[in-house]
């Protein structure tokens, strides 16, 4: 069906045939491995008309050629990981080919009016053109949708696979999803001696990936009086614990408590206090580990992040402000090939038979459910960067968190750049009398699930401020996350009993999506200045990258002294968009 099909189109990309060819392979209950029939079936395809034309689809034919044989052979890693192999393999060969730069980000055209479609499961709709980008590669969606379909979700642990006695689950993984490490950009990776300590777990608590979930421990909690004296810190996720998952599986979620200098005392689950003299400590900690990290993708990243941040901002701004509005112009380098990259989630990891599901443990209805508990947690007002970091709750004598000492610093460069343009543009502090950006504004609050405060100038920076530091910085730490998904022993995505480590297929289908979605894009520290049309802008942009490039500095300098670099807020390797 999908050769047929492919036959009476025009193949473009090489993300195309790569697609094609898992879809082929999957359809036949076959995979890549099976080099020889694949080669025939495309031979096939190569020789209609469209295909004659395309220069690509000789090297695209070598390509598959190349990859099919050095994908290991091992049953437990099903047929759904291998042809997102294929195709993201193919997708990053392509892409490192011409790696886009400021310069694609060109100067906006016109006021559009796009068409909607529900993003997967999420709740939340998304456009379905892009104003930098062409029309998303049909194509590609056709294939995966075809996959998709064909190859139904796992419905228990036991379909998952099991890592045998002595085996190295993070290397299996690896070559499993021919390792993309060269292609990513690498942020702290722990020592393996060490990685599964709770030693470890502290440090990825307060100077790592989840610095963002402790704050202080809430009032009235029963659990803060541990054995080991009272908890000042907690990570809250036992609201997972009620996500409904696939049988087999063990529940998310959790409570863990942190004394005033940021020791683990102990973990809730289940209404059951572990300590580190409790047999299950190591699994529990796991457990905890695997459940920031499952919440951190499901929510800061997809939901926040890209469903609302850079969906509104993208959305607001093509709908409703001019080509040559300033604050069209400001925000057009941070909503870079958004729109495409959220249709790309809509079509490969939020829907039903999507990349989450088999990532996650969630059942439908357990999916669904974290996507409105999401929604929920991002209602109410308007938090700045500020705001949300003094929420915390860090009372920076006893600790202190990089992820505040960097981040603020880089949102400061941010606020600086964004209150010269806004007064530059704005002098008389009229901003509420702009009827396209009140449109704009208004257009904004009803895309992201938060209130935005009353339109004025003052809050009109602190709201374009925040949103370009989560657009940029924020993304680069809650999405660049390959060198810690790579170890489904460490930050699990499925949780099953007795075990720190994800199942081998959950464990694949993660590292390749985190791989396939950390590719490069527009970086912050560009030159811009093409976007403006007066000179005082564009100087304005240049001093804004040399503020950053201060800034990166000085996160450098404070590195030195650490145990682990923390580059979640370097600018050299931060992009401006997701």
């Amino acid at each position: 069906k999908v050769k047929n099909q492919a036959m009476k189109i025009s193949i473009k990309h090489a993300t195309v045939a790569a697609g094609l060819v898992a879809a082929i392979a999957n359809a036949h209950a076959l995979n890549l491995r099976s080099v020889e029939r694949v080669l025939s079936t495309l031979a096939e395809i190569a020789t209609s008309p469209a295909a004659q034309a395309n220069p690509y689809i000789p090297g695209i034919l070598q390509l598959i050629a190349q990859i099919s044989p050095i994908i290991p052979k091992d049953e437990r890693n099903g047929e759904y990981t291998v042809a997102l192999t294929a195709i993201s393999f193919a997708k990053h060969s392509q892409s490192a080919l011409a790696l886009p730069t400021a310069q694609n980000v060109h100067v906006p055209g016109t006021i559009l009016s796009p068409n909607f479609t529900p993003c997967g499961l999420t709740g939340i709709s998304i456009p379905t053109t892009d104003e930098h980008l062409v029309t998303p590669d049909q194509y590609k969606i056709m294939a995966l949708q075809y996959i998709q379909q064909a190859l139904p979700v796992s419905t228990s642990a036991e379909e998952s696979g099991a890592w045998g006695l002595g085996e190295d689950p993070e290397s299996v993984v690896k070559a499993w999803t021919l390792d993309l490490k060269s292609e990513i950009k690498v942020l702290e990776k722990y020592p393996k001696k060490t990685r599964y300590s709770p030693k470890t777990f502290e440090h990825f608590v307060f100077h790592g990936f989840a610095q963002d979930k402790i704050e202080r421990v809430r009032a009235n909690d029963p659990y803060a009086k541990t054995r080991r004296g009272p908890a000042t810190y907690a990570v809250y996720l036992d609201f997972m614990e009620g996500l409904q998952i696939r049988d087999g599986y063990v529940p998310y979620g959790g409570n863990a408590y942190f004394n005033h200098k940021g020791k683990l005392q102990s973990i809730v689950r289940g209404g059951e206090v572990f300590s580190k003299k409790s047999k299950e400590w190591e699994t529990v900690v796991s457990y905890m580990r695997g459940s920031a990290f499952v919440w951190a993708t499901a929510h800061d990243h997809l939901m926040e992040i890209h469903l609302s941040v850079a969906n509104g901002l993208a959305t607001a701004t093509v709908e409703k402000l001019s080509p040559t509005h300033p604050i069209r112009r400001l925000i057009t380098p941070f909503t870079y090939g958004s729109e495409a990259v959220n249709l790309n989630a809509h079509i490969s990891l939020a829907g039903e038979f999507g990349s989450l599901p088999r990532m996650f443990s969630f059942t439908t209805q357990g999916l669904e459910d974290a996507f409105t508990a999401s929604r929920a947690k991002l209602s109410g007002p308007f938090e700045t960067i500020p705001e949300r970091f003094a929420k915390q709750g860090i009372d920076g004598k006893h600790v202190e968190l990089d992820y505040h000492i960097d981040g603020l610093e880089f949102y400061s460069a941010v606020e600086n750049f964004v209150k010269s343009y806004v007064s530059l543009h704005y002098p008389n502090g009229d901003c509420a009398a702009d009827a396209e950006l009140s449109a704009w504004y208004e257009r904004y609050d009803s895309v992201h699930p938060a209130q935005m405060p009353v339109l004025t100038c003052e809050n009109l920076i602190k709201v374009l401020a925040s949103s370009f530091h989560q657009a940029s910085a924020g993304h680069n730490h809650f999405g660049n996350i390959y060198h810690i998904s790579t170890d489904p022993c460490f930050a699990p995505t499925a949780l099953v009993p007795d075990d720190i480590c994800a199942p081998p297929s959950e464990a694949a289908t993660t590292a390749m999506i985190t791989g396939s979605t950390s590719l490069d894009m527009p970086k912050i520290l560009e030159d811009y200045g093409h976007m403006f049309e007066d000179t005082e802008s564009k100087d304005l942009w240049a001093d804004f990258k040399q503020g950053l490039l201060q800034v990166g500095a000085n996160i450098a300098a404070r590195n030195e002294k650490r145990e682990f670099p923390f580059r979640s807020f370097s600018p050299e390797i931060i992009e401006t968009a997701v």
